[in-house]
């Protein structure tokens, strides 16, 4: 689903070489779009940590979203995912099996975003969790999809 997205996204690129008067236009449209998709992870974070399971993860899904958004811009993108690390880590032990693997999932699409930005927190924060996860029993399919996660994310 991600690789579509970022396909799509390479096509509109492709689609909008054309130059025009509209230049500014569009520049000033990316403008308020970054600026949106900024506040929208800035609002998000707070949700990462709600009671409620299923707010977590809309929010994991969200940051998402707006990270393939903003990979592109790397001096938006990274101090962003600088202050988003910490919740994200602790949606790495999260209480609820969905979370968990939502988180590693994330944790995977993030990697690929900010390749150069996670490497240092990936040793720190990512791998402890993932060894903790998969040495976690249990054959439920929630736990198998939170091993096949971190695996996947991990490769």
């Amino acid at each position: 689903e991600r690789e579509r997205e970022r396909e799509r996204e390479r096509e509109r690129e492709r689609e909008g070489g054309g130059g025009g008067g509209g230049e500014k236009e569009e520049e000033a449209s990316r403008a308020r779009a970054k600026g949106i998709v900024v506040r929208v992870l800035e609002v998000v974070q707070e949700l990462l940590s709600d009671k409620r399971a299923t707010v977590r993860a809309n929010a994991l899904q969200a940051v998402g979203a707006a990270s393939l958004t903003l990979q592109s811009l790397p001096n938006t993108l990274n101090p962003l995912l600088h202050t988003l690390w910490p919740p994200l880590c602790r949606r790495f032990h999260d209480q609820s099996a969905f979370v968990r693997v939502q988180a590693f999932s994330l944790a995977g699409c993030l990697i690929e975003d900010a390749p150069d930005f996670l490497a240092p927190r990936i040793h720190a924060s990512l791998l402890p969790a993932a060894a903790a996860s998969l040495r976690q029993g249990g054959a439920g399919s929630l736990q198998r999809a939170l091993r096949h996660t971190v695996l996947s994310s991990l490769a």
